[in-house]
């Protein structure tokens, strides 16, 4: 059975997500949700709480069932596949996204490493960086990156799940993830896609205001969380030395080739 897909995203950028997210070809059984945040730039934390306290509005749309997968993603996200028999495979007491970090402990170091597969790019969908490791789909990780997540809606039905209206446009995603994992023991896990985000991303001083707010919040974690920008945990302090780890994707030709022959063909 086809899986009910509503894509919530908040957007300033409108010739971008009509391109990028509404119109995009990729997307089946699927409902669009716009934000629109032109006129008072409220933060996507809030815009995002907006969508989950009326979005029984958008699955009584659906012709088949009253349940659906939301795609909370960023107007410059770009799907580049049709992924509506992956979403039938997934378990739904689960979240999931294309990229997601996490931390490897070896020896005395502690390395952090992205895995999925993402290509980023700059707004004209030039300058393409591959980012990520390999990994199968259901692959659990500890946070994922805001660009793109995806959660079932009997998890947001049966544990009242929200985001954090305190982080403004930074790790409000990461904060979802922890608050899922410490309180009701939900997994954050891979989902192979194709995918594009016409972003970077940059670092900004909120953003370090945001870590610092998270690390207070979950000082007393069960464990450590790990984010895909800085070397720092959220929660349980790390014994060791937290280290990148880069040298796989810089050096193994083997890896860059998995995502240009298979992750990427067209």
């Amino acid at each position: 059975m086809q899986e009910n897909l509503v894509v919530i995203s908040v957007v300033r950028n409108f010739t971008l997500y009509e391109k990028l997210v509404q119109n995009n070809p990729y997307y089946e059984q699927t409902k669009f949700v716009c934000l629109d945040n032109t006129k008072e730039n409220r933060n996507i934390s809030v815009c995002y709480n907006e969508f989950l306290n009326n979005y029984a509005n958008y699955l009584n749309t659906f012709a088949h069932q009253d349940q659906a997968w939301f795609m909370f993603c960023h107007e410059d996200f770009e799907l580049q596949e049709n992924i509506s028999k992956k979403l039938s495979l997934l378990d739904k007491k689960s979240l999931y996204a294309p990229i997601g970090t996490k931390f490897i402990p070896k020896k005395n170091k502690v390395f952090l490493r992205a895995y999925g597969g993402v290509k980023n790019s700059d707004k004209k969908g030039e300058n393409v960086r591959f980012y990520g490791r390999t990994c199968k789909t259901g692959f659990e990780v500890e946070t994922f990156d805001c660009q793109c997540f995806l959660v079932h809606s009997s998890l947001i039905n049966n544990y009242q799940l929200y985001f954090d209206e305190k982080l403004t446009f930074d790790l409000y995603v990461e904060d979802f993830c922890i608050n899922a994992k410490e309180h009701y023991g939900i997994s954050s896990r891979i989902i192979n896609m194709k995918c594009q985000h016409y972003s970077y991303g940059k670092i900004e001083q909120r953003f370090y205001d945001s870590l610092k707010y998270l690390q207070k919040k979950y000082q007393d974690a069960k464990q450590s969380y790990s984010n895909g920008l800085v070397l720092e945990e959220i929660g349980k302090k790390l014994p060791f030395p937290i280290k990148r780890d880069v040298n796989g994707l810089k050096n193994s030709l083997k890896r860059r080739l998995y995502y240009i022959q298979k992750l990427w063909k067209k």
